[in-house]
């Protein structure tokens, strides 16, 4: 019996071979990992991946975590502390704020395409900001980056979401 038929033979199993077929099979218990932390939500952990090629995924699934508990449609009320008054909504999976994107429609913040994207992109350019400084880049991204005191509350989120980084790794 021939082993080796001349048939098969352009599917040699090469080292590259096997190292991209590793890959292959470590992205997809990635993203089953990452499908049943977010509660099934298939469509946020594709449009990750999609939009965070580079980025550390554990840091981006923590911080949606934090800020959203991966839900695309939540809001949150940012209120004056003297008259009471909303200052400004935060909205969605990155729970952007509607004062920094003020082009943005209601529909638009609910999208989760549309969030991701500009969530990631916000992360991003924090980090780069930062030199690749985590915690400097998850304070601008709470509190905005010209600050001079962190307030207590942005140190607090920015510990929460090391930890849970670490913990997801």
């Amino acid at each position: 019996i021939d082993t080796e038929p001349a048939a098969y033979s352009d599917l040699a199993y090469t080292d590259s071979f096997a190292i991209e077929l590793g890959r292959a099979f470590y992205e997809d218990a990635e993203r089953a990992f990452y499908v049943k932390l977010t509660g099934q939500n298939y469509s946020s952990v594709e449009v990750i991946y999609a939009y965070a090629q580079n980025l550390n995924k554990d840091l981006i699934f923590a911080l949606i975590e934090q800020e959203s508990g991966f839900d695309p449609n939540v809001t949150s009320s940012n209120f004056d502390k003297n008259t009471g008054n909303i200052l400004s909504t935060d909205r969605g999976l990155f729970q952007l704020n509607s004062n920094s994107y003020p082009n943005l429609s209601i529909e638009e913040f609910f999208q989760i395409e549309v969030n991701a994207r500009i969530g990631i992109a916000h992360i991003q350019g924090e980090l780069e900001h930062a030199n690749g400084n985590i915690r400097q880049a998850l304070w601008a991204y709470n509190a905005g980056r010209n600050r001079e005191v962190i307030p207590e509350k942005t140190l607090v989120y920015a510990t929460k979401i090391l930890t849970r980084m670490k913990e997801i790794k």
